[in-house]
C-alpha cells in the first residue's frame, strides 16, 4: 500500500491539485510535543497542502514514502465471499433409458469477492496474504497480490 500510494500509480491519488488537510494537531517540529493553546488543549491542524505535496514529497514529510508509520497502517477488517459451491444431480427418471445411475453437475468458485473498507480501494491490498514467503511475518505488506479467484465445474456420474 505504502509503495502504491506514494508513487502514485493508483487512482486514490489521482487528483493531486486540490488541497487538504492532514488530520492531527500542531506540534513543535523540535520536540515533537503537541502546541496547546491558551486552555491547555492541542490545537487542530489547518494547514493546507496540495495532494502533490501530501504523497510525492521528497525526504521525510511526505505521508507514504519516508513518512512516519502511522501513515500507512489500516485497519485489516476485511469481508470476503471464499468459496461457493453449487450443484444439481439430474432428476431419476431423466436417466432411467441412459447407463448411469445418478449425475450431477457442480460449480463452484473460490475468492469471489472481498470488501476491505479501511484500506485505499485502488490498491487491491488483501490483508490475509504475505509477501514475505515462508515466514512467520504478520501484517506487513510488502507488494503482494491478492488471491486470484478460481472456477471449477464438477461432472459426476455413477453407473
Amino acid at each position: 500500500v505504502e509503495r502504491l500510494m506514494g508513487r502514485g500509480v493508483v487512482t486514490d491519488t489521482e487528483d493531486r491539485e486540490s488541497a487538504v488537510i492532514i488530520p492531527g494537531f500542531l506540534g513543535n517540529s523540535t520536540t515533537g510535543e503537541p502546541i496547546l493553546d491558551e486552555n491547555g488543549n492541542k490545537v487542530p491542524n489547518t494547514i493546507q497542502v496540495t495532494t502533490n505535496d501530501l504523497f510525492f514529497q521528497p525526504g521525510f514529510g511526505g505521508y507514504f514514502i519516508n513518512a512516519a508509520d502511522e501513515f500507512s497502517v489500516f485497519d485489516g477488517t476485511n469481508i470476503r465471499l471464499r468459496e461457493v459451491s453449487l450443484s444439481y444431480e439430474l432428476p431419476q427418471n431423466l436417466l432411467n433409458k441412459t447407463p448411469f445411475g445418478s449425475a450431477a453437475l457442480t460449480f463452484t468458485g473460490r475468492n469471489l469477492w472481498r470488501f476491505a473498507p479501511n484500506i485505499p480501494h485502488s490498491t487491491n491490498f488483501d490483508p490475509e496474504r504475505n509477501g514475505f514467503g515462508a515466514t512467520n511475518t504478520q501484517g506487513i505488506e510488502y507488494a503482494t497480490a491478492p488471491q486470484s479467484k478460481r472456477y471449477g465445474v464438477n461432472l459426476k456420474f455413477t453407473f
